[in-house]
């Protein structure tokens, strides 16, 4: 399903669902998935939804303001960092809503100030730890050294944003 075909009337009726998958050998049930479900010329219509409304939501806020399906993976990303509180990717979304910047520009300066911001943390956490470098490899091969002493999964972001956060403050 595109953007563009979310078309759910607002007297659809929501219903949580467990689907079989296409997987002929798998007997497990999945989900719940949300679909949507409404008569149309005597014509019961059904429509998926996603795994909560918030998808829903996203997907009706990313039509509004003209969205193709490419750019929508980052508009998701900007209005999940809004839901973070971060300041500029509200200012952003509300730009979007508006027609004033592009979804491109826009995701790529908040990964450009996501970027800075962590960077500047690592740099203050080095300095703090009385770690000297000489540059930004040598510096964030420190920060992984000390996740790792921690234990933390240097993969995932959410470790590596609470670890720069926590040594920071």
């Amino acid at each position: 399903m595109t953007v563009n075909d979310l078309e759910i009337p607002p007297n659809a009726t929501i219903r949580q669902e467990y689907v079989k998958c296409g997987d002929p050998d798998c007997q497990n049930q999945h989900g719940p998935y949300l679909y949507a479900y409404w008569k149309h010329d005597k014509k019961l219509n059904k429509r998926y939804v996603g795994k909560n409304l918030e998808a829903l939501r996203l997907r009706q806020i990313a039509k509004e303001i003209k969205l193709k399906p490419s750019q929508y993976r980052k508009f998701k990303f900007i209005e999940q960092e809004a839901s973070k509180d971060n300041v500029l990717a509200k200012q952003y979304l509300e730009k979007l809503r508006t027609e004033e910047v592009s979804i491109d520009w826009a995701h790529r300066v908040l990964i450009n100030n996501i970027r800075q911001q962590r960077m500047l943390k690592m740099m203050t956490i080095a300095d703090n730890s009385h770690f000297s470098y000489d540059n930004e490899n040598e510096l964030v091969q420190f920060i992984v050294a000390e996740m790792q002493k921690e234990g933390l999964d240097l993969n995932n972001e959410e470790n590596l944003d609470s670890y720069l956060n926590t040594k920071f403050m």
